[in-house]
């Protein structure tokens, strides 16, 4: 049996597809991938939970359409023209505040450069945090 280069391409496109979103489902952080045209790219089961506030899936939409934030927005597009990781807080409100240490790094696939987004969620540590300041604060 003669395999053809483009068959070749695309059965290996789609194990690379594959093994990237088997390592993103394998962090319990969000992560979010974006291209220069600031679409999500690809995405994990936490960032889903953590992102999604209407059905469907977070893939192939905008940014903008996911995450109302400039700083983290401005942090995406810096990742992808200056080439160089980045690190923001950045907070949302909503009916719970959740607090996030964001990390940003370009990544290279096989369709050009992309910026891989990683979501430590902090919200938990900051609250234990400042009850631990208002407990001193009160000795």
């Amino acid at each position: 049996m003669v395999v053809s280069t483009t068959e070749r391409k695309l059965t290996d496109t789609n194990a690379s597809q594959s093994i990237l979103q088997g390592l993103l489902n394998a962090s319990r952080e969000a992560i979010l991938v974006v291209d220069a045209s600031m679409r999500i790219t690809a995405s994990n089961a936490s960032a889903q939970e953590a992102f999604v506030r209407q059905n469907g899936p977070l893939d192939a939409r905008r940014l903008s359409e996911i995450i109302r934030d400039l700083d983290l927005h401005e942090g995406f597009q810096r990742t992808l023209s200056e080439n160089n990781p980045t690190d923001l807080r950045i907070e949302f409100t909503g009916a719970e505040k959740r607090i996030y240490d964001v990390h940003l790094a370009p990544i290279d696939l096989e369709d050009g450069r992309h910026a891989i987004g990683v979501f430590y969620d902090i919200t938990q540590i900051e609250r234990l945090e400042r009850v631990r300041q208002e407990f001193l604060s009160n000795v």
